[in-house]
């Protein structure tokens, strides 16, 4: 839904502000009002967001930058400021691991964020990843996987965050996670329950 040039340079922005912490991720989109209110084709929308960050990283190099593809084309275009992180943002697909997303993670991708918490589909992107990583000469190491941790539940049905950190939470890391995000809403309900519930993640860290 971006323009190339405007996410490059915001996110550019945010990178060098923060000395180099900023993540981006990105996933094609679902709801179709979105793309017809800014005036774009829905059936293009996985083109085009794999040459908008191609023309991202065109343009957190070299300067002036030109770029040419089917949906995202320009010449001689300057990006300041510059990330502060060496080949620009890493950056992280939220998206089902098809043969086509696939190839754009292993050409620009630092991670891999699956949709949902199923294990089974974890374990199997996890691979085929790894595997797409090693066939393309990447270090499969360096490949992240960011995956939403279920929560476990007591014999009332509440989540229970003990029993998470034991049990759900090491499946994950076994399945190929190497990040494991815990929705927060299902653990601080009122805002004076976030600081325990953070505070237990790093313990547990």
């Amino acid at each position: 839904l971006r323009p190339a040039l405007l996410l490059a340079k915001t996110v550019a922005t945010l990178d060098a502000l923060s000395g180099g912490r900023v993540d981006l991720g990105v996933g094609v989109g679902w709801q179709a009002e979105e793309f017809s209110a800014t005036g774009r084709r829905i059936g293009l929308r996985t083109a085009r967001m794999h040459d908008t960050l191609r023309a991202c990283r065109a343009l957190w190099g070299a300067s002036p930058a030109s770029f040419r593809s089917e949906t995202v084309s320009f010449d001689s275009l300057w990006c300041e400021p510059r990330p502060v992180q060496p080949g620009g943002v890493p950056i992280w697909f939220g998206v089902t691991p098809s043969e086509r997303h696939i190839a754009a993670i292993v050409e620009m991708g630092a991670g891999w964020m699956p949709v949902g918490s199923d294990l089974a589909a974890l374990r199997e992107g996890a691979l085929r990843l790894r595997t797409a990583f090693v066939a393309a000469g990447r270090d499969p190491a360096s490949l992240g996987v960011r995956a939403n941790v279920a929560p476990a539940r007591d014999a009332n049905g509440r989540p229970d965050l003990d029993r998470t950190l034991a049990e759900n939470a090491p499946a994950a890391r076994e399945a190929g996670a190497t990040v494991l995000a815990f929705p927060i809403a299902a653990w601080a309900r009122r805002p004076e329950d976030l600081a325990g519930f953070l505070t237990r993640l790093a313990r547990a860290s």
